[in-house]
């Protein structure tokens, strides 16, 4: 089952802002088994949105180097997946 109503682009689109608007927010307050449930169930990566990519690594810079190692492992795998299906989009 999908959190993402896959027929109405414009909802998900708005459910991937909301995403990316709360990841560090959840990474702070939340424990360590929530942001993986979060980053792996709720991930919009499944849109193949290039912009995303960005935003990824904009995040990664931000806390490389930090004592957020598990954050920064997480959004390494968002990453490679996002690229992964932007690659099979492109065929």
């Amino acid at each position: 089952m999908n959190f993402y109503n896959l027929g109405d682009v414009n909802q998900c689109k708005h459910f991937a802002n909301l995403w990316f608007a709360n990841l560090e927010r959840i990474e702070s307050e939340m424990h360590m088994d929530y942001l993986t449930v979060y980053c792996k169930q709720l991930s919009p990566s499944f849109l193949g949105e290039p912009s995303h990519i960005e935003l990824l690594r904009e995040l990664l810079k931000k806390h490389e180097g930090s004592d957020k190692t598990y954050l920064c492992r997480l959004i390494k795998e968002e990453i490679n997946s996002l690229e992964e299906i932007i690659e099979l989009k492109q065929m």
